[in-house]
């Protein structure tokens, strides 16, 4: 009887800390602005039918699988056009996520050891607590794969678990280009533990996540070849790409907390598995686990590595998250740990509460810590302070115009200047309500004289076209008023 009113316990406290979560979440995302890269998710996802947001995966301009931004396309369609909608993609499969795992762990070990599991993974991921309120594919990235190795955890023989598992590979490898080389890695683990014991579990698990690696790789080839194409024929009409430089790769793997969660895994590896009161049929399935965690872990520095190599951009903290989930067996035992330690006290009931909200109070603060770095960043204000009321700007920059664009109460007509019609044509692609004209329709079109005029061109980046405007016909009519930053010039109608 009292495992019984303990259990509905658990249960309505893990809701309440999911909906607490829930809260969190829809606050902040509807009080900070888009970051330039949401707001390339916006206009890729807000076409008309998805066979446009599909043309618009496919130019090349945002080179990432298409799965997330079909999702953020019914998103947009059902809430509406805010960046609340376009966030609860996000926010959605984390909390269903959460949910599916409790439930399955709570059947298998105890809704105590799954309630606290599910509260310490919430917490241990700070990155992801950052990612979640962003409308970009990063969150669900981690989620899936986060789900992916549950599954593998508490798998059994002939379990309907094998679909959710297939689907789950699927989806994951076509929400970044990056999933490939987890999903793989997964699999060559499970793989080699089936041919060390020969259980029939590692063999299903090994086939299953086969055939979403399989499937998933096909439908992500596909969409990436395109991308990488028209890619590489934009590139043509565009200026030569910066390589990055070894120390900015360098400083971005520094950022990500590698080596605490590396050191954590080699001391569960070594110690974990036999110093602790796991269960008995648990512990082959953790072991394997641990072998995971190592080997995800290290992915980061074989990324690091490559980049270096091929001077690429590839060393981004949040391309790959999902090494996070190496620190899950760490979390597993302290989960058991922590069940055993507040069960002995005589208010146990209590003590799970207090821990609840304490867990939370840690998840809210973290949120609030990335919430204020982004509210220090913000872009409408300075670009209201700056731009006159019902004046046309055109710049080159794809991103300033997007922003333009979306926020309609910083109150101009934006205009994209491109360098060809090829490139004009590509952006038309991306998303048709993005007015481009070309130098060429600079240099013959005046009609933009007609209103207040404004010109913001980042001269380091791009001075071969500030050079152009300042030198031909349309420089006679236009006078330099300020520079703003060090990179924005601004012209007015003489």
């Amino acid at each position: 009887m009292k495992d019984k009113r303990n259990s509905r316990l658990d249960t309505a406290l893990i809701i309440v800390f999911l909906l607490l979560c829930i809260c969190a979440a829809v606050h902040i995302s509807s009080n900070k602005e888009l970051q330039i890269d949401e707001v390339s998710t916006f206009f890729q996802s807000n076409g008309e039918s998805l066979y446009q947001v599909t043309q618009s995966t496919l130019t090349g301009f945002n080179i990432m699988p298409v799965f997330y931004f079909y999702c953020t396309y019914f998103a947009l369609n059902i809430f509406g056009e805010s960046e609340l909608s376009m966030r609860s993609v996000n926010i959605i499969f984390f909390v269903v996520t959460l949910l599916y795992i409790y439930v399955k762990f709570a059947k298998i070990y105890s809704s105590r050891v799954s309630l606290i599991y599910i509260m310490l993974s919430v917490i241990c991921f700070n990155l992801t607590i950052y990612t979640l309120t962003e409308a970009r594919p990063y969150s669900l990235y981690y989620t899936l794969f986060f789900l992916i190795l549950n599954i593998c955890l508490f798998y059994k023989t002939n379990s309907k678990d094998k679909y959710i598992l297939i689907i789950s590979n699927i989806i994951f490898i076509n929400t970044f280009h990056f999933s490939g080389i987890y999903s793989l890695t997964v699999n060559i683990v499970v793989l080699l533990m089936y041919l060390n014991n020969r259980e029939s579990k590692y063999k299903e698990l090994s086939i299953y996540l086969f055939i979403g690696l399989i499937i998933g790789s096909i439908l992500n080839g596909f969409v990436a070849y395109i991308q990488y194409l028209n890619s590489y024929n934009l590139s043509l009409h565009s200026d030569p790409e910066k390589l990055h430089q070894f120390k900015e790769n360098f400083n971005s793997l520094f950022c990500f907390p590698f080596f605490t969660v590396f050191i954590t895994t080699i001391i569960v590896l070594i110690k974990g598995s036999e110093s602790t009161n796991l269960p008995s049929g648990f512990k082959c399935n953790y072991k394997g686990l641990l072998v995971i965690s190592l080997a995800v872990s290290i992915i980061p520095i074989l990324l690091f590595i490559f980049g270096y190599l091929t001077s690429k951009a590839i060393a981004q903290t949040r391309y790959f998250i999902p090494s996070f989930c190496c620190i899950i067996p760490f979390t597993i035992m302290l989960s058991f740990f922590l069940s055993d330690k507040i069960n002995k006290f005589r208010k146990s009931n209590l003590v799970l509460i207090f821990f609840t909200l304490g867990v939370f109070a840690d998840f809210f603060l973290q949120f609030k810590i990335w919430d204020n770095l982004y509210k220090s960043n913000q872009n409408n204000p300075r670009l209201k302070s700056i731009l006159p009321e019902g004046s046309t700007v055109i710049t080159h920059c794809i991103e300033l115009a997007k922003r333009l664009h979306f926020y309609k109460e910083i109150k101009c007509d934006p205009i994209l200047l491109v360098s060809h019609e090829d490139t004009k044509d590509y952006f038309k692609k991306f998303s048709p309500s993005i007015n481009c004209i070309t130098l060429d329709d600079l240099e013959t079109d005046f009609r933009f004289l007609s209103k207040d005029l404004v010109f913001m061109i980042d001269d380091e980046i791009n001075s071969r076209i500030l050079n152009k405007i300042i030198s031909n016909d349309y420089s006679k009519r236009l006078k330099n008023d300020t520079i703003y930053t060090k990179f924005i010039h601004i012209y007015e109608k003489n």
